[in-house]
């Protein structure tokens, strides 16, 4: 999968202005995972409207599992589809 960059943009403003991360640092490429692994919880979870705040607790539970250091997109998705289904 091939991440623009409209879509690190927009996956970057739901996590600062959204969910309230304005401190982390992710190079390009770790930002690249990120969107990746946003992009397909949001299709595992079939969630299709942006404004949706389940979008928001997404971002906010990806970036979590990444501060582990973890920028695989897929044990990032897996993970926070494990974490969002409790």
């Amino acid at each position: 999968m091939t991440v623009t960059g409209r879509e690190c943009v927009e996956f970057a403003h739901d996590c600062v202005q959204l969910a309230g991360i304005h401190n982390e640092s992710f190079a390009p490429e770790d930002v690249a995972a990120l969107v990746t692994a946003y992009e397909d919880v949001l299709r595992t979870l079939g969630l299709t409207d942006r404004n949706d705040p389940v979008t928001v607790l997404v971002a906010k539970t990806i970036i979590e599992v990444a501060k582990s250091g973890d920028r695989n997109p897929q044990r990032l998705h897996l993970e926070a589809v494990n974490r969002l289904s409790k």
